[in-house]
């Protein structure tokens, strides 16, 4: 993975970052990269700790560890920072945004693709976090960030609007894979996430798609989807 010390003096290409949903690694993520590079996109998949903190500290660390850098090497040039995130991953990046939008410029932020995200949280994490014994488990595997899936946590979170970035959401519509989420999800879902519960009132766009949420990252036209939305700022639904 190239270093981000060296983005800005090694490609005049946009950025884009990719960050993987909760207890997944950059691997995850690698197919979309690939995508994206041959859309001549500098496309950087990034590992967080995404089991080890709470948000606003993965937040803190995503801003320390890549982003701060990257914004002080692109200056005022015509490149932009981009974000493609899975599931948790939206959160994270929405949370940055929160948290940092007056060090954020508007000459270099770019677009934002959210594949997955359940900005209002997930029945299934209602269900592991609140049901003896399988609570202790969940807690000991997901960790702090997976109490902030629950739909609870979700709905009473900010949700604080910004311009940073405009945001694209892609939300799975197949649930194939997890066909016990019918008994806790009651309308459309990919198996972990309702589809109404990854929209936020200020998206830019939205698009359902026939895939579930883990092999949304594999999906052709997923990665089509998420370049179109990087380079046009809305998704092609004519597809």
């Amino acid at each position: 993975m190239t270093s981000t010390n060296s983005l800005a003096g090694t490609t005049k290409r946009d950025i884009v970052f990719l960050l993987h949903g909760i207890a997944m690694n950059r691997w995850c993520m690698s197919a979309l990269a690939r995508h994206l590079r041959r859309e001549a996109y500098h496309a950087v998949a990034v590992s967080y700790p995404s089991t080890r903190h709470t948000l606003d500290e993965l937040a803190l660390w995503l801003y320390n560890h890549h982003l701060k850098d990257s914004l002080a090497q692109l200056g005022s040039s015509h490149q932009k920072i981009h974000f493609v995130t899975h599931s948790l991953g939206g959160l994270l990046v929405n949370r940055l945004f929160e948290l940092y939008a007056d060090t954020l410029p508007n000459s270099v932020m770019g677009r934002t693709v959210m594949l997955g995200p359940p900005h209002l949280g997930s029945e299934i994490a209602d269900f592991l976090a609140g049901t003896e014994p399988l609570n202790r488990a969940y807690k000991a595997f997901y960790g702090p960030a997976g109490d902030e899936l629950t739909t609870h946590n979700r709905e009473n979170s900010s949700g604080v609007p910004h311009t940073c970035s405009e945001i694209g959401i892609i939300a799975g519509t197949s649930a194939w894979n997890n066909p016990l989420s019918s008994h806790f999800i009651p309308t459309q879902n990919d198996g972990c996430v309702a589809v109404e519960r990854t929209k936020l009132p200020f998206m830019k766009d939205h698009i359902c798609i026939k895939t579930t949420h883990t092999f949304m990252l594999y999906r052709p036209i997923v990665a089509y989807q998420t370049a179109y939305f990087l380079r046009n700022g809305i998704f092609d639904h004519t597809r």
